[in-house]
């Protein structure tokens, strides 16, 4: 997994995986059908991996917006706030995507 967790590398080597273990299965071949088992648990941890990354994401966004807006409510910063809650909202459907 070289570089970021990525859903789409991820969903892209448990297919891998289920090919092979398939394969392996039907043609008696037991090596075959272990490397597919273990793709399948590689695609599986990878997407987890991206996942858990993309849900901390959000909740800095969340954070962040949180405090852009009561910070700019404190100062009387209407447009601010503004920025704070799509921030904010943006965080929340991060982490809603991901959890």
């Amino acid at each position: 997994m070289p570089g970021e967790p990525s859903k789409i590398n991820a969903n892209m080597t448990w297919a891998k995986g289920q090919v092979e273990s398939t394969f392996g299965s039907l043609m008696n071949n037991e090596r075959m059908r272990s490397q597919g088992e273990a793709d399948i648990s590689k695609g599986n941890a990878e997407y987890q991996a991206a996942q858990t990354q993309a849900y901390a994401g959000g909740a800095a966004d969340k954070a962040k917006g949180t405090v852009k807006d009561t910070a700019n409510n404190l100062m009387g910063d209407s447009s601010g706030q503004v920025e704070g809650k799509v921030q904010k909202a943006k965080g929340d459907a991060r982490m809603d995507a991901n959890s």
